[in-house]
């Protein structure tokens, strides 16, 4: 701005009486006022665009906080899932292997059950069983489990064992075919 007053002195000094002076001057001075006022616009401009920015940049490390605690619980989320996924395979593999342990103590009780039932005709009712997967669709222990149920009522019933196993045979065979006719498990 000081420029502009060394520049109007200048002037009022050359020629300071004439029209063509003063209409320079006073337009001088209008563009000067203008100047003025638009370099005050652009200063509040820039401490409204400064305060914008300020505002931005908090909203922003919000932003950034808020995902922050949004990482924290996909972390967290992430960690639990993963373990329970852990703790389910564990469980599917300590089932996978105790599962066929468990079955053959199945298979065991139930060839001693028919060994104490039948006595010395158990050996017939223990072949039957050993073909019961292909001759009935039925696993060996499922049969061995029918006759020896059958047997148990038969021998409590006054039958021998020999006749017992016979009809325990016979009619865990029936039973097969009428649930396979009737589309049933056994």
């Amino acid at each position: 701005m000081v420029a502009i007053e060394e520049l109007q002195l200048l002037l009022t000094a050359r020629d300071s009486s004439g029209p063509a002076a003063a209409s320079f001057t006073r337009n001088f001075q209008q563009m000067e006022s203008a100047a003025r006022s638009s370099a005050q616009r652009l200063t509040s401009g820039m401490d409204g665009t400064t305060g914008a920015i300020r505002n931005a940049d908090r909203a922003a490390g919000n932003a950034r906080g808020s995902f922050s605690g949004l990482g924290d619980v996909l972390r967290t989320a992430t960690g639990f899932a993963v373990g329970l996924l852990s703790v389910q395979a564990l469980g599917g593999l300590v089932h996978g292997l105790t599962a066929p342990k468990q079955a053959a103590s199945d298979l065991n009780e139930s060839l001693n059950k028919v060994g104490v039932v039948f006595g010395q005709s158990a050996d017939a009712v223990k072949v039957f069983a050993s073909t019961a997967a292909t001759g009935l669709g039925q696993s060996q222990r499922q049969a061995l489990e029918a006759a020896g149920t059958f047997g148990n009522l038969f021998t409590s019933l006054g039958l021998g064992q020999k006749p017992a196993a016979d009809l325990s045979i016979k009619i865990v065979g029936l039973a097969s075919d009428l649930a396979s006719f009737n589309n049933i498990n056994v």
